[in-house]
């Protein structure tokens, strides 16, 4: 809190009325909290790395490299519908499926259909042939390890990420817990207390959190004082609502006005 008030730091109407130069004495107790709400920031420098790798999948007649994302916490593995049509893959059946969100919300039923592919590592010494369930999108911007002194750490293990040097952003596979077993292998390294080296059958990849690139840290920051979406309050109808415009993260004119009563009741 930023002036013990019950609002998020970012909406707090006293933030932009400190003053730039701190004067000794008289303005020391600004200067600290300009300090904590700097030390919020640092708190958000920090990225959190997924399993990420850049593989090649196949119809088998046409190829293309992709990124996807190993996640233990889907039951199920998925492919980007932009993917499957453009490789034209089989089709292999359909599922009824309804999926559960944060907070126990539970979407309604669809029909997904299923498509069989193969999918091999860059080098072309595994593969394998999974089956995964067709979404529009799959998850947002996943980060790419860029910290010089990780890299030149990974050289050390001799460890090559399939990612790192790949341009493809987005990912086109979800490879979930029911398909997993059949790449994942043993022995991890342990490049510091969070972060570790995981071997795959389809190349090395990482996990944990690592310090955030300079234009990562610029883009956070932004959205900080951008878009703030979240209000918590006790007292009001806000608790626990994502404030959005067309749920575009922008905050519509009703929920300003709110916002605004609320702060002046403070």
């Amino acid at each position: 809190m930023y002036c013990s008030k019950r609002h998020v730091v970012m909406l707090c109407p006293k933030l932009h009325a400190q003053p730039k130069i701190c004067e000794q004495n008289t303005t020391e107790k600004h200067c600290e909290n300009n300090k904590e709400v700097n030390n919020s920031f640092i708190s958000n420098d920090i990225t959190t790395l997924l399993q990420t790798l850049v593989v090649k999948v196949s119809n088998g007649k046409q190829e293309k490299k992709i990124r996807i994302l190993l996640d233990s916490g889907s039951q199920r593995t998925y492919i980007k519908r932009e993917l499957a049509e453009d490789l034209g893959l089989q089709v292999t059946g359909n599922e009824n499926l309804s999926h559960s969100l944060f907070s126990g919300v539970k979407k309604p039923a669809k029909i997904h259909k299923v498509f069989k592919f193969r999918v091999s590592s860059l080098d072309d010494k595994f593969h394998t042939t999974m089956t995964a369930l067709e979404q529009d999108v799959l998850c947002g911007s996943l980060p790419k390890v860029q910290d010089p002194k990780l890299i030149e750490n990974l050289r050390r293990h001799q460890i090559s990420l399939t990612d790192a040097a790949e341009s493809i952003k987005d990912i086109s596979i979800l490879i979930g817990s029911d398909q997993l077993g059949c790449i994942i292998k043993e022995n991890f390294i342990r490049l510091d207390d969070n972060l570790v080296a995981i071997p795959t059958k389809l190349g090395w990849t990482l996990q944990g959190p690592v310090q955030g690139s300079k234009l990562e840290r610029v883009r956070r920051r932004n959205k900080l004082l951008q878009y703030p979406m979240e209000v918590f309050s006790s007292s009001s109808s806000l608790v626990g609502r994502v404030v959005g415009a067309n749920d575009k993260g922008e905050m519509g004119v009703q929920e300003q006005l709110e916002l605004k009563q609320l702060q002046e009741k403070r």
